[in-house]
């Protein structure tokens, strides 16, 4: 009985959550989340680059 009871309601807020996640979240916020990750995981290389000649150029 406390099985049912607790596994139940557990399930159906699952299933409710990924509804809802999939239908209202995932559509607005996954294109900016997405160029948050990519800003992050690739950081501007023009800019790593210049400093790196600012650098070379320095210790010369």
């Amino acid at each position: 009985m406390l099985l049912v009871v607790t596994v139940v309601p557990f399930a159906c807020a699952l299933i409710l959550f990924s509804f809802g996640f999939d239908r209202f979240m995932g559509s607005c916020d996954t294109p900016d989340l997405a160029n948050a990750m990519r800003q992050i995981n690739h950081p501007d290389l023009q800019s790593s680059e210049a400093e790196q000649r600012k650098k070379m150029a320095a210790s010369a």
